[in-house]
């Protein structure tokens, strides 16, 4: 028998493992997800569904599609026949055990049978609407369990019936979206005979020691249908994020009949259309797992307005687009790689309303999204690669958006935040002030670059020329002395240097996973290199090197060939890259074989990473077209070209497979390897690469000590091109400057700052860089007795004599970190000398359980045995989530050899906070001494 593309697709691969998918019922972007929850909590559980688990506790609306973080899971239904006993946790009491030998799912379809109660339950959806049907044992009372406060953390919520066969609410919850808005609207084929708010029975000890029994109201209720001549209940609900009436009013319109099957049919007939806009190639080895990526790829972004137009913007006021739909859920950071290139082309109109989205997100809260979800901005991942999907969309020959303001809302949210205007002043973004530094800059170099493209092709030659020269920052982070990209701090990069350690440098990566992402100026990047034959070899070594990292933990770090993680973003254009090295693609053809058929199964366990909202599965579709996304924005996919077969010993060659592409509306063959995807003639305006206008002198490098140094210090200069002179001046604490342009290798022996431009043999100079240096006044030493997170060493066991301070991001790198404990440091300074003050600097960032210490003794000594306290610090506990840094300082006016610091936390976090309960941290980078 012939198999379908609905038959070849499976819901539920990437269930299991670390995919974070879910198995229920949609439709292709569709407002509903109605999914089976059976993991409440959890890296695991952010689907909803993990497929190890053996319980269901019942089927929710919305769910979202492989993130790594949680959140959705509204309005939850759990059908018994009534067999339910009540217990400490409600959930325990109406949950079920379930059995995959009775569990299925295929597109628009998910049954299941709940063992306990012996029904028969059954889902589907149409785009605003979820429909149950459930089958009981004949002449069994039905209860229905109705969940308001499962998953999130409830904010208000309310539920209300219309006679006996309608009942209609809304919550509002706060998890990853902090203020998620859904309504509902539920009519059921059957009449109820009430509905029941539950009760939660606890029990306390009064002064007297008197055993109390209390009732607190739950925000669960249970729906009771009697027993009834058809053993059959269907519940149809429609959703919105506007209020009821839009649920309503979606309902009437997407759901007016009670036929199951025939809803069924509709989502089978409505996903094998959009399956067959680009059917399997005919060489393609794994049909199934090429259906189920493509599913996975039309699952997202999905609808965020009614019927009728109107949505909840980012402002949270209801505004109405009768011209484009809204959407909701950009996982930009990942789905601007391959997902949206993919969509782009296989989705043009659809695509025009993600844009007209964008443009309205911009109105309302004065950027375009980063990591957009029901209505909010997350702020999660780096970049602002709303500003790739446009750039490809018009590079495709989309015309169907505001292109205008489109740039004006790029430009706008190219400086949206400090962290981005510190990024265009100093041409980096620096690794003392903020987090992932290094992945931060080459991602905005790209967005930047983008902004030019789109800028050009519009002809505002004066925003082409700004990013232009923006988008060559990423060459100001890159090290030639290892070829990696580094942290920009203080003028040079940190020592010592480890590509392999995973740390906050980098955005869930380590050096080894962003050494290639220049993909905008790939050719300037392999000169920097050392050629193609270097080149090559480097790309090789990602390859061929260990797979174990260092530093901190990474769960996203996944899928390993080498140092290339499969399972994460920032790896998957690399394999194409060896069509810059030799003019064809074998080794890439080679890698994308391989890693087809080691990373995906058709399997629950089928994906090696979390499926990101359709870029692992972007990845496989393209992938199968023997094409990749290397330059999203380009408008133009690389061809990967052939993948070998057999390799013949007497010939030395490889006999090569091909099959028809489904993405090329072009000839095939291109003497770049790019092929076009659009038929608009100026597409090819943009090219990939190199950047050859307005081209920068990059910075120049100052290495010297990382801490403060005792007698002396050499200071060295040195640049990425050997066509340098370099102005460098030294001015000392003293005030005296001494000119150091005559040689790039120096020593220093007080404290100052080292001033340098780098001059090109043609004029051209770079921006200034500076670099501090700070003599220690004694020979200090410190001894801990505390243990520091090793997560949070703040560089070095010395780091809180080290000179070094922190910003207000504690992932810099500069902060140790100690939770749930005080921080005792001892330190000796050599001998007696004058003392003034002592401070200790620390951090606060609340909503990363980090709190200034409430108190801080200072003592003194001068043998090291007898100490006597010269002052105290308090402080109180703050609900301030603006992240802050401070000193606590108190006079000394003495003279001592040894001092001793105790910063005491809070005993455990407060009862208002997330976190409440647990043990609070404190952070801080520097004991200061004058």
């Amino acid at each position: 028998m012939l198999q379908t593309c609905i038959d070849l697709t499976d819901p539920f691969v990437g269930t299991g493992g670390h995919g974070h998918t879910y198995p229920g019922a949609t439709v292709p972007f569709g407002m509903v997800q109605l999914s089976p929850d059976t993991r409440l909590d959890g890296w695991d559980g952010c689907g909803g569904y993990h497929y190890s688990d053996s319980i269901v506790y019942g089927f929710s609306h919305t769910h979202l599609q492989g993130t790594g973080v949680s959140d959705y899971g509204d309005i939850l239904f759990m059908p018994t026949n009534g067999k339910t006993t009540p217990s400490a946790k409600w959930r325990d009491a109406y949950k079920s055990k379930f059995s995959h030998t009775a569990e299925d799912a295929h597109p628009g379809y998910y049954g299941v049978v709940l063992k306990n109660y012996g029904i028969m339950a059954e889902l589907t959806a149409t785009e605003h609407a979820g429909i149950h049907k459930y089958t009981m044992t004949q002449g069994d009372t039905c209860r229905l369990f109705i969940d308001m406060m499962h998953r999130d953390n409830l904010l208000y919520y309310d539920l209300q019936t219309i006679g006996d066969t309608v009942i209609y609410g809304y919550r509002v919850s706060k998890a990853w979206a902090e203020e998620q808005h859904t309504y509902f609207y539920a009519v059921f084929s059957r009449p109820f005979i009430k509905v029941d708010q539950l009760m939660e029975r606890t029990e306390s000890t009064d002064s007297l020691g008197q055993r109390q029994i209390n009732y607190e109201e739950m925000q669960q209720f249970a729906v009771l249908f009697p027993p009834a001549d058809t053993n059959q209940l269907m519940i149809k609900v429609g959703i919105s994020g506007v209020d009821c009436y839009g649920a309503q009013h979606n309902l009437w319109k997407e759901a007016p009949h009670w036929d199951f099957y025939q809803y069924l049919v509709d989502a089978d007939q409505t996903w094998r259309k959009q399956l067959e806009k680009l059917p399997c190639p005919d060489l393609e080895p794994n049909p199934g797992v090429y259906y189920s990526s493509l599913y996975h790829c039309f699952t997202t972004p999905n609808v965020w307005s009614d019927v009728d137009g109107r949505y909840r913007g980012m402002d949270k006021q209801i505004h109405t687009d009768t011209i484009h739909k809204h959407y909701t859920v950009f996982s930009l950071w990942d789905t601007f790689r391959a997902l949206h290139p993919l969509l782009t082309k296989v989705e043009p109109e659809r695509t025009g309303d993600f844009i007209a989205s964008f443009i309205s997100m911009y109105e309302q809260s004065g950027r375009l999204p980063v990591w957009e979800l029901a209505g909010n901005e997350t702020n999660c991942m780096i970049g602002y690669h709303s500003a790739p999907v446009i750039m490809e969309a018009y590079a495709q020959g989309l015309r169907n958006f505001d292109a205008e303001k489109a740039l004006e809302a790029m430009v706008v949210s190219a400086n949206a935040t400090q962290e981005l205007n510190d990024y265009e002043k100093y041409g980096y973004v620096p690794a003392e002030n903020y987090s992932e530094s290094v992945s931060k800059t080459l991602e905005y170099a790209f967005d930047d670059w983008c902004v030019a493209g789109l800028a050009k092709m519009l002809n505002h030659q004066d925003i082409y020329e700004r990013f232009i020269v923006r988008c060559q920052n990423w060459k100001n982070v890159y090290d030639p002395e290892t070829d990696f990209f580094r942290p920009r701090r203080n003028g040079g990069f940190p020592e010592p240097f480890d590509p392999f350690q995973v740390d906050f440098n980098f955005t869930e990566a380590n050096a080894w996973q962003y050494r290639f992402f220049v993909p905008h100026d790939m050719q300037t990047l392999i000169r920097y290199h050392g050629g193609k034959e270097k080149f090559r070899k480097n790309l090789d070594d990602m390859f061929s090197v260990s797979s174990q990292t260092t530093g901190r933990e990474q769960a996203d770090i996944t899928g390993l060939i080498g140092q290339y993680a499969h399972g994460n973003e920032p790896s998957h254009h690399v394999a194409t890259l060896y069509n810059y090295t030799d003019g064809n693609s074998i080794r890439s053809a080679q890698l994308f074989d391989k890693i087809k058929r080691e990373q995906y199964q058709f399997a629950p366990d089928g994906l090696c990473g979390n499926e990101d909202c359709g870029q692992m599965s972007a990845w496989y579709v393209l992938a199968a077209h023997e094409v990749y996304s290397t330059v999203p924005g380009i408008g133009r996919f690389m061809m990967i070209d052939s993948i070998p077969e057999v390799l013949d010993p007497e010939l030395n060659s490889v006999k090569r497979r091909k099959g028809p592409r489904h993405l090329n509306d072009l000839p095939p063959r291109y003497p770049n390897s790019f092929t076009s995807t659009s038929q608009f003639p100026n597409a090819a305006v943009i090219v990939a690469s190199p950047v050859t206008e307005k081209v920068i002198v990059p910075l120049p490098i100052i290495k010297g000590p990382q801490t403060s140094f005792e007698n002396e210090a050499t200071i060295s200069i040195y640049h990425v091109d050997t066509l340098m002179t370099f102005e460098t001046f030294f001015d000392t604490e003293s005030g005296e400057t001494i000119d150091m342009r005559n040689s790039t290798s120096f020593k220093i022996k007080e404290s100052g700052t080292v001033r340098c431009v780098a001059i090109h043999l043609n004029g051209k100079t770079s921006e200034q860089v500076t670099a501090k240096f700070t003599k220690r006044i004694s020979e200090t030493k410190i001894k801990l007795e505390s243990q520091y997170n090793n997560q949070y060493t703040g560089g070095s066991y010395d780091a809180l004599v080290d000179g070094m301070r922190g910003g207000t991001d504690f992932r810099t790198g500069a902060w140790q970190g100690y939770q749930g404990q005080p921080v005792i440091a001892n330190i000796d300074l050599g001998k007696n000398i004058p003392i003034n003050s002592i401070a200790l600097s620390c951090l606060q960032e609340t909503k990363s359980w980090i709190w200034y210490p409430v108190k801080i003794e200072y003592y003194i000594s001068t043998d090291g045995s007898k100490f006597e306290l010269v002052g105290t610090a308090t402080e109180e506990i703050s609900k301030s989530e603006t992240p802050t840094v401070k000193e606590f300082t108190v006079k000394a006016n003495t003279s001592a050899r040894y001092i001793k610091v105790v910063a005491t936390p809070m005993e455990s976090i407060p009862s208002w906070h997330l976190g409440a309960g647990g043990k609070p941290w404190i952070f801080a980078d520097e004991i200061i001494i004058k």
